[in-house]
């Protein structure tokens, strides 16, 4: 199942996100339009072992924002950062 994550603002406003990995028909945001995930992971050559075990981070609404090491929605309006770091538990 996929992980829930929440993020505090300084004005104590709660941003829910969803962390799991790939579905049929996701979708990423690009200013020029929209491109599926999967053309995008075969454009860039991504390999395809490890394609159903990349990380993606979503709104409650579905709408991408981050794919692991490969993507970064610049679609939204205003300045916002949001920090992750990957642990791995077997280090």
């Amino acid at each position: 199942p996929p992980k829930r994550l929440c993020f505090m603002t300084k004005i104590k406003k709660a941003l829910k996100f969803i962390l799991r990995t790939r579905k049929n028909g996701d979708k990423l945001n690009f200013v020029y339009g929209t491109k599926k995930l999967n053309k995008h992971l075969v454009d860039i050559k991504y390999p395809k072992h490890l394609r159903d075990s990349l990380l993606i981070l979503t709104d409650l609404q579905n709408k991408i924002l981050w794919v692991e090491g490969i993507y970064i929605n610049k679609t939204f309006k205003g300045n916002y950062v949001l920090w992750l770091r990957k642990i791995d538990k077997n280090a």
